[in-house]
């Protein structure tokens, strides 16, 4: 199946015109496919559809983290802290390296005030990532500064 096919499949999805069993059939790539597409949603700010997408593939991939840190992502830009931080930590089961959502974790959690929580969350991220990822390597290093004195 093409993207132009697939993409056919996703906007009957969205329209609740198949459910998430008919997308079962696709295949690795095409869930990758699918993962870029529900990214391109929230990125243009289209957080239903990209969450509906995401809720998705965590049906048919229930082991990847990438589909949790979207979720969390997605909630985390609505302003639902703690539902984002319930998916950001079931992804870290999955990648609990991952910086991404270790940062976002640590953001979370200093927007509910939880400074000392966070802080877990921020200085893990700030031993992990390497200077070559410059955009987490930045933020984190910017919040532990702010919020911590940490250089």
């Amino acid at each position: 199946m093409d993207g132009q096919d697939l993409m056919g499949k996703v906007e009957k999805f969205l329209k609740d015109e198949i459910d998430v069993k008919e997308l079962l059939s696709i295949e690795d790539g095409e869930i990758d496919y699918l993962m870029q597409v529900a990214y391109l949603f929230y990125k243009e700010g289209k957080l239903e559809e990209s969450e509906k997408i995401f809720k998705g593939i965590l049906r048919i991939v229930p082991d990847d983290s990438y589909p949790y840190f979207g979720l969390g992502s997605i909630y985390l830009r609505r302003g639902e802290f703690e539902r984002s931080i319930k998916y950001y930590k079931k992804g870290l089961e999955l990648n609990p390296e991952d910086v991404g959502t270790l940062l976002n974790i640590g953001e979370a959690l200093l927007d509910l005030g939880e400074k000392q929580e966070a802080y877990k969350y921020l200085i893990k991220c700030k031993n992990i990532v390497k200077r070559d990822n410059y955009p987490i390597y930045t933020r984190v290093r910017l919040l532990l500064s702010t919020f911590y004195g940490v250089r």
